[in-house]
């Protein structure tokens, strides 16, 4: 047999999981398998010799507060390696840790738990530390509007600190373009309406890409100037969720350049030939609704006819969204832009085209999804063609079965699939 190695739970384990094909099959893994870990020097090497800004250690001198904004556990940066590191240099700045706050800053994610918010920032927090979590609808104050007329709701903690620090991992987005940059300050620390109006009414990114040159975008950049973002850390991971590199310094100018690496190493080739096309959903496979949102676009490249296999191991089930529920998107859309329709609905009518599309077409698809959390009812609520299988020795039985008699069956394999770029040209593997 051969065999392809994945992980699976996402901060609950990150253990190894090794998925078995017959000899016969050609199997093509497409991935950043071969991107090395950065050692614990490389690290603070990155973060002591900023792009285009000065050392947080120097940045920090003489100022008497600040506040780290973090991705929460829907998100898979590795902000333990980080943290105590950046909490260490302001602290040798001169700032006391009681006047040092870390906000989990999760837009209209839930609010995280104490064993997620313990698993996102480790044991190694002084103290003296406050860790918070962000709610959109409470914790807001309004600042103004960009030129666009977005209002600017901002939670208080980040405007009363007077160093505003974000982390946070790189990976495509499918409105921004990518995540990271100005984005944890923007939307995750944002109020629910400045994220509503972004969402609604700003037009972003609707390819798989990268593209950061759009509206939504500079709205992010506009507003997080007019709060003042003071120092980005963006970080992108390998397979195996270990740091591959870091970009720090001004906010835009180290996310231009780390967009530039992501193009350049996480981009991909697409299958257009393969008999099965196999999508693994880690670093994204804590819950349905951010794989669901994140790895599914190997998909719509592939034939109608192609077996299609989603590995999504979602130890916490379905999850969901306020926003962008995954188990009726297109119902809540349409009841959110009918409560709150501007002329902008109007005038932006092919991005609300391409977005009604692609939640039909995602409504009919028909795969198999591997998880044993999930059940049967539950999947059909997001894809009401999909069939559940509980574990790889099952799927692989099903396919075996469907192609009997059939040799050199082709696997197209996209490891870490919601990490990676489409690269446009079809691949020439065999």
């Amino acid at each position: 047999m051969k065999n392809v190695v994945i992980k699976k739970n996402v901060w609950f384990s990150d253990e190894d999981d090794t998925l078995q094909f017959p000899d016969d099959w050609a199997i093509n893994v497409f991935g950043n398998q071969l991107l090395p870990a950065l050692s614990d020097k490389e690290i603070n090497q990155r973060l002591d010799e900023p792009i285009d800004s000065l050392p947080l250690s120097s940045m920090a001198r003489g100022r008497k507060s600040a506040i780290i904004l973090i991705d929460d556990i829907t998100r898979p940066t590795p902000v333990p390696k980080l943290l105590s590191n950046v909490i260490t240099r302001l602290s040798q700045a001169g700032i006391p840790e009681n006047r040092i706050k870390v906000l989990i800053a999760g837009g209209t994610h839930r609010q995280a738990n104490k064993e997620e918010i313990l698993m996102k920032t480790g044991m190694g927090i002084p103290k003296g530390v406050e860790i918070l979590t962000h709610d959109c609808k409470s914790d807001c104050v309004w600042i103004g509007k960009t030129a666009l007329g977005t209002p600017i709701y901002i939670n208080k903690n980040v405007i009363d600190s007077e160093i505003k620090i974000g982390i946070g991992s790189i990976y495509p987005h499918p409105v921004a373009g990518f995540s990271g940059g100005n984005k944890i300050l923007a939307l995750g620390a944002a109020g629910h309406e400045t994220i509503r109006v972004l969402h609604d009414l700003r037009q972003g990114s609707n390819l798989r890409t990268g593209e950061i040159n759009h509206p939504f975008r500079n709205e992010i950049n506009e507003i997080c100037e007019i709060v003042g973002m003071d120092f980005c850390i963006n970080v992108t991971i390998n397979q195996n969720r270990a740091i591959s590199g870091i970009f720090a310094g001004h906010p835009e100018k180290a996310f231009s350049e780390v967009v530039s690496y992501v193009k350049k190493n996480y981009s991909v080739q697409i299958d257009a030939k393969a008999d099965i096309v196999v999508i693994d959903m880690y670093p994204f496979d804590m819950d349905f609704q951010f794989a669901f949102d994140r790895g599914l676009w190997p998909l719509e490249y592939s034939p109608k006819a192609t077996t299609k296999i989603i590995l999504a191991n979602c130890i916490k089930g379905i999850g969901s969204h306020e926003l962008f529920p995954v188990s009726n998107p297109m119902l809540v859309r349409i009841k959110r832009r009918i409560m709150h329709f501007k002329i902008n609905d109007i005038l932006n009518i092919f991005d609300r085209i391409h977005s009604i599309q692609k939640i039909i077409w995602r409504r009919n698809l028909n795969p198999y999804v591997v998880s044993p959390y999930i059940s049967n009812t539950e999947i059909k609520k997001v894809l009401p063609k999909s069939q559940m299988v509980n574990d790889w020795g099952s799927m692989l039985q099903v396919v075996k079965e469907k192609y009997k008699g059939r040799s050199n069956i082709r696997v197209a394999f996209y490891l870490n699939a919601p990490l990676m770029l489409h690269l446009e040209k079809e691949s020439e593997s065999e």
